[in-house]
């Protein structure tokens, strides 16, 4: 029969291994090495799971060093740059992009608000032109009513039927 170790002590054998790693490594902060070390003296498995990484870790320096040629860095340091070229294209592309959605819609607003306005305008002060427009050929004639000092006189000229044969013309 084949037991299989519950998976909590898997991950507890692993963290001893990272925690043994870094012990071998140097890594560990005193209080760490001091708390690794006790462990080591009072858990043989501890200890032995050390010793194999030791071993593994001894076995390591005895496997042939590769040696990397200047072309591998120069390829890398390629890879880099265009990897970097093409970060910052693409920020200066969306850079471009929100730039110019800014300054369509400020247009569009600048558009609206003169619309608005104009309108505005136009529905306030339209009345008062109107009643200028309406006015308008009483004004362009100021001068030939201008002596007259009174409205009776004018009364006078209606009834006597001056101003009809005008309007009969026109019509």
């Amino acid at each position: 029969m084949n037991q299989e170790k519950p998976d909590y002590q898997d991950k507890q054998e692993h963290s001893f291994d990272e925690e043994l790693v870094a012990y071998l490594d140097g890594e560990l902060s005193r209080d760490n090495v001091s708390r690794v070390e006790d462990a080591l003296s009072e858990n043989a498995e501890y200890r032995l799971r050390l010793k194999q990484l030791q071993q593994a870790w001894d076995m390591m320096d005895d496997l042939p060093q590769s040696t990397m040629d200047e072309s591998f860095t120069k390829s890398t340091v390629e890879l880099v740059v265009v990897s970097a070229e093409s970060e910052v294209m693409a920020t200066v592309k969306r850079w471009e992009t929100w730039r110019i959605g800014v300054w369509a819609v400020s247009l569009a607003a600048v558009f609206v608000m003169v619309w608005g306005g104009s309108a505005l305008v136009n529905r306030l002060g339209g009345r008062d032109n109107q009643q200028l427009l309406n006015d308008l050929p009483l004004v362009q004639e100021i001068d030939v009513y201008d002596p007259i000092d009174n409205m009776d006189f004018l009364e006078e000229l209606d009834a006597s039927g001056v101003f009809a044969e005008e309007l009969g013309d026109e019509i």
